[in-house]
């Protein structure tokens, strides 16, 4: 695994060891995937939530209105510059959000 610029390059080159991956074929035998798996790293996905937190910290008495619209911004910028990956990481994303909001 290699971090770089945000992103986490996960390459699975031995692809029997992996439970998560593994697809059965319309015969029934066994079909692992393997390859170049990228998604957001660890460290920019805890910045981004570090972020929300002390946006919506230093607005406590705001109208939500304008808690969304300082949001926005931040979200829509994070999820356009990691729109390729997984989207295990955007649904985890999303219910923080939801449970913070």
């Amino acid at each position: 695994m290699i971090d770089f610029l945000g992103f986490t390059f996960h390459n699975i080159l031995n692809p029997t060891q992996t439970k998560v991956t593994e697809q059965r074929t319309p015969s029934g035998e066994l079909k692992m995937r393997g390859g170049l798996y990228v998604y957001p790293s660890a460290l920019s996905v805890s910045t981004f939530k570090h972020k929300i937190k002390s946006v919506m910290t230093k607005n406590l008495n705001a109208s939500p209105y304008r808690i969304v619209t300082l949001l926005n911004p931040i979200i829509r910028g994070w999820g356009n510059y990691f729109g390729i990956g997984t989207l295990r990481v955007f649904s985890r994303l999303d219910h923080f959000l939801y449970y913070r909001l």
